[in-house]
């Protein structure tokens, strides 16, 4: 199973990937385009380049700093969201609305495609009144800085910076999700440009991905078991194992919130499950977590506690208290 770690404890090549959507701005080119017969409709139509190679710096205070470079190659990028009528946002606004209408798009993506290592987007606007000073402003070349939001199901280490600086990071499988106009860019330089400006995300939940053969070098429940005297695996086989690797992002939340509420409700830890879940505690450290208590409660012994796959600096740290304190506040 995918398990969090730090950026700086990955070789060269390791995948991961990284819970949630991410936003990348970059000063775009912004082009009026006819439509299809010449007649006006009403409705403005927009060429734009919404995303490329360049560099980005990007950082959070559990990962550090980092270089992401989007991978713009073949089976790279899924264009499957955009080509299907992708919403265009204004500055990313998820919840609001301009004019009357109870919706927050302003526009839908009509096409996308890559090109020169660029990938580049048809977009419409709504005809709406109320975007009118928004439609002139583009046409006067004064809406200059286009995001696009995307979700990234892959990415490879391909430089270790250690004390140098930052690792690099190409991103082998994203998905864009909706395109916005924006007018403050949150790094105008397109990563690292002239400047050592970087964009400060949110606190974001790495997971790494294990190598498509399985984890070499882990011992299996049943290994661990297998050390353990018989009246003392109840506690261990009690506990679900994790699920084999999957790629979809969606099986995985699921599967982990499944796991966390099955643990939860089994021992009788309702409340801490639901804030496990919340907080994105990984399975692996919630079942450290069950364990400890029972052991401080009386339920399990110290003695008897089974192997669970962790390394020994792993299971020192994993306290049930400041897992979930670190977790719940700073998520």
């Amino acid at each position: 199973m995918p398990t969090e770690t730090t950026p700086k404890s990955r070789q060269i090549g390791a995948r991961s990937r990284i819970d949630g959507p991410l936003d990348r701005h970059l000063s775009a080119d912004i082009t009026l385009r006819q439509t299809d017969g010449g007649e006006d409709d009403g409705l403005l139509r927009l060429r734009i380049s919404v995303s490329s190679e360049e560099p980005y710096k990007r950082a959070d205070w559990r990962n550090g700093d980092w270089i992401e470079i989007l991978g713009h190659k073949d089976g790279e990028i899924d264009l499957s969201r955009l080509n299907s009528g992708a919403p265009v946002l204004a500055n990313h606004e998820r919840w609001g609305s301009i004019g009357d209408t109870p919706l927050a798009g302003i526009g839908a993506v009509e096409r996308a495609w890559i090109e020169g290592g660029r990938l580049h987007a048809d977009i419409v606007l709504s005809r709406r009144a109320a975007l009118a000073d928004l439609r002139q402003d583009i046409a006067d070349g004064l809406v200059k800085n286009v995001s696009v939001s995307y979700i990234i199901n892959e990415r490879v280490l391909t430089r270790a910076g250690g004390d140098k600086g930052p690792d690099e990071y190409r991103v082998t499988s994203w998905l864009p999700t909706e395109i916005s106009l924006v007018d403050i860019p949150a790094d105008a330089t397109v990563g690292l440009g002239r400047s050592d400006t970087k964009h400060v995300t949110r606190e974001l939940r790495v997971i790494d991905i294990p190598p498509a053969e399985g984890i070499t070098g882990a011992r299996s429940m049943a290994d661990e078991n297998s050390t353990v005297p018989a009246d003392q695996q109840t506690a261990s086989r009690s506990i679900p194992p994790t699920p084999r690797h999957t790629d979809d992002p969606l099986a995985l939340e699921r599967a982990r919130s499944r796991e966390i509420t099955a643990l939860a409700r089994q021992f009788n830890l309702i409340a801490e499950g639901d804030r496990a879940i919340d907080s994105g505690l990984s399975v692996d450290a919630f079942r450290a977590a069950v364990i400890g208590t029972l052991a401080e409660r009386g339920t399990l012994r110290p003695a008897e506690t089974p192997e669970i796959g962790m390394s020994e600096r792993e299971k020192k740290e994993y306290s049930f208290i400041e897992l979930l304190q670190k977790n719940l506040y700073n998520y």
